[in-house]
């Protein structure tokens, strides 16, 4: 929610989880229009938000349905309005890091096409992120499996952290003009048709 309230600091921002932990650190943060929910079947009436951001939420095992899971979100939009998905990508990227962070699932552009239709969502775009990390991750993941669950995600050091920051930001401005070849998240941006005009009105 920090990048949300960075990025649109005149809307209104309202946040839910499903575990308390999260909750408490959102709160800790400074933010109070927050609530506990499931994504698979949220508390709010239809058509309620302009935009909605799933950040690496559909993937989790806790998320027993991803598709029902993206029709909740589609029902809570207005038409007009968007969903922002970020996901994991590649399904091959598997390894003792998805075991301990809970994943269920990773994508492909063609699992996001087919649940976003399935949703009643155009895919307004799609697009590879955190490109230049996979071939190392890959390496990684792969030398991993069988081995003990543990995560591969270490903080680096400061200047390392500085650099990678600084690159992120600039693929994430790249990634939304030219498209990536490969990366290991998937970027979605998911618009929500008006409905069509009845038979016969002009």
């Amino acid at each position: 929610m920090q990048s949300l309230a960075r990025a649109a600091p005149s809307a209104t921002l309202v946040g839910f989880d499903l575990s308390p932990i999260a909750l408490d650190l959102a709160r800790r943060r400074g933010h109070d229009r927050l609530l506990r929910a499931n994504v698979e079947l949220l508390p709010f009436r239809p058509a309620s938000f302009d935009a909605v951001v799933s950040a690496d939420v559909l993937y989790h095992r806790g998320v027993i349905d991803d598709a029902a899971a993206l029709r909740e979100l589609a029902r809570a939009v207005k038409p007009g309005g968007v969903v922002l998905l970020n996901l994991p990508a590649h399904p091959k990227l598997r390894g003792a890091h998805d075991e301990v962070i809970h994943t269920a699932r990773r994508y492909s552009r063609g699992d996001v096409r087919r649940i976003a239709a399935a949703a009643g969502l155009e895919v307004a775009r799609l697009c590879w992120f955190n490109c230049a990390l996979f071939p190392v991750a890959l390496a990684v993941r792969r030398l991993s499996r069988g081995g003990a669950a543990r995560s591969d995600v270490r903080l680096p050091p400061a200047p390392v952290n500085a650099l990678l920051s600084a690159w992120m930001r600039a693929e994430a401005w790249l990634a939304l003009r030219l498209p990536l070849p490969f990366g290991l998240s998937l970027f979605a941006i998911l618009s929500k048709p008006f409905p069509s005009d009845p038979p016969g009105r002009s």
